[in-house]
């Protein structure tokens, strides 16, 4: 019988009778349907540290999810302001041709009381 087995997950040689081993064994008898259960095993044995590693990355993977959502709502609060912007922008044009058309006639009714005061 074998004292060591491969963990396929760091490349080491681990001991099989060992947490690690027997969940690398564990593992391999489930992809190959081994062992004298036929294929059922026991779940594999993870150990604190995996542990923890699996809360971290389910916590970071829950933070980023949440980055999206803001990011999501972020982005439809600057489209609405764009919106926003292009709306007021085209209301400041034609305000500006208001002005100008108003500006022009009263250049006009002044040339023609200069006119009419010449005469």
């Amino acid at each position: 019988m074998y004292k060591t087995i491969v963990n396929p997950e760091t490349g080491r040689k681990v001991n099989v009778n060992g947490k690690i081993g027997q969940r690398v064994r564990n593992n391999y008898k489930a992809q190959l349907g081994g062992g004298p259960s036929g294929g059922k095993t026991e779940p594999a044995v993870t150990t604190k540290k995996e542990e923890k590693k699996k809360k971290t990355l389910k916590d970071t993977i829950n933070a980023l999810k949440a980055a999206e959502r803001g990011l999501k709502a972020a982005t439809a609060k600057e489209k609405e302001a764009v919106e926003l912007h292009e709306t007021y922008k085209d209301r400041v044009a034609k305000l500006e041709a208001k002005l100008a058309a108003v500006e022009k006639e009263r250049k006009d009714l002044l040339e023609k009381e200069r006119q009419r005061l010449k005469e």
